[in-house]
């Protein structure tokens, strides 16, 4: 189990570096920007503008939500790694390794995109 704390670090700092790429900051601006714009009343006057930025939102909020899980899923595993190492469970270390190598699947895939 203690092997696989590096492991784990990199892929946080992997993480952490796809947000920094991704301009996650900026995709959460745009989206609190979009959802004024769609609350405007007069926004809805051009249905197919409307549309458009109804589209752009979802979008912008599905790529923040895939990203939110990847993050999820990395510091569950994390947690997971730490409790594994307190109990001195070495027998989750199969169940560590794998969960360990799909979030890196996971996170290679992302940074593909």
């Amino acid at each position: 189990l203690a092997d696989y704390k590096s492991r784990l670090e990199i892929l946080r700092s992997r993480l952490e570096e796809l947000g920094f790429l991704f301009d996650l900051a900026g995709k959460d601006e745009a989206i609190r920007e979009l959802e004024a714009r769609l609350a405007q009343p007069e926004v809805w006057q051009d249905a197919r503008r409307a549309a458009e930025i109804g589209r752009k939102l979802a979008e912008l909020r599905e790529e923040r939500e895939r990203f939110t899980a990847l993050e999820r899923q990395v510091e569950e595993l994390y947690q997971f790694w730490e409790l594994a190492v307190e109990e001195g469970e070495e027998s989750l270390a199969e169940e560590v390794a794998a969960a360990l190598a799909a979030a890196e699947r996971r996170l290679d895939a992302a940074e593909i995109e």
